[in-house]
């Protein structure tokens, strides 16, 4: 397997991750688990920048490392507007209150907000990997 073929599949392999952690979101909103629900609309943002950072060349060992890599090599090089920044910032935000805070200020529209945030946001990375790489 060529490096290309290679990056194209830990790439798919982010992508799927992506999409699983955005459906056990909805999952567990619905069920109103709503902490659960905010952590994985993170991590399905988390897995779908990912994707892209390793089609950009990048990796990256931590989340604030990723937080990082994206704002450079997406947000500031105009591959997507300063929205989809924000929105990685505030869902790890909200993803380390739901984690580890000791007492939940999360709300059911403050889990809604960030599913649907989440859903925008790798609509817009899957758009991008396609244009941009034929991914």
């Amino acid at each position: 397997m060529s490096e290309k073929e290679n990056t194209f599949k830990v790439a798919k392999e982010y992508m799927e991750r992506s999409d699983k952690a955005i459906s056990a979101a909805q999952l567990l909103f619905k069920n109103e688990f709503f902490e659960d629900a905010i952590s994985r609309a993170y991590y399905s943002v988390f897995h779908a920048s990912k994707a892209l950072l390793c089609l950009l060349g990048e990796d990256t060992r931590t989340h604030k490392g990723l937080q990082v890599v994206f704002g450079i090599r997406v947000i500031k090089e105009g591959l997507l507007e300063q929205k989809f920044g924000r929105i990685l910032n505030k869902l790890l935000s909200f993803r380390e209150s739901a984690d580890y805070g000791i007492v939940s200020f999360i709300s059911e529209e403050d889990a809604r907000n960030a599913i649907n945030d989440a859903e925008v946001f790798i609509t817009k990375i899957k758009d991008l990997l396609s244009v941009r790489f034929k991914f």
